[in-house]
């Protein structure tokens, strides 16, 4: 079984990532101990599986049904 790769061996974070003030990427990392193609597939799997939030959200409030766009939007942020 191959050892799994350290630390320095793991490809930066893309700039646009590391300098993001929207996502704390430091917090993300630590949880994968520094795991960085771990992490950036785990934004990709997110990123893949939301793709349709805003316009799903969109779609309720301009169907007039704020309850499922309040379910929605509390859906998105993981609650």
């Amino acid at each position: 079984m191959r050892e799994p790769p350290v630390a320095a061996e793991w490809s930066p974070l893309p700039a646009a990532l590391a300098q993001s003030d929207q996502l704390d990427t430091r917090q993300g990392l630590a949880v994968l101990r520094g795991n960085t193609p771990k992490y950036l597939a785990l934004l990709r799997q997110l990123s893949a599986q939301h793709a349709d939030d805003g316009r799903r959200l969109r779609t309720e409030l301009a169907a007039g049904q704020a309850d499922a766009g309040a379910l929605e939007a509390a859906r998105c942020a993981g609650r």
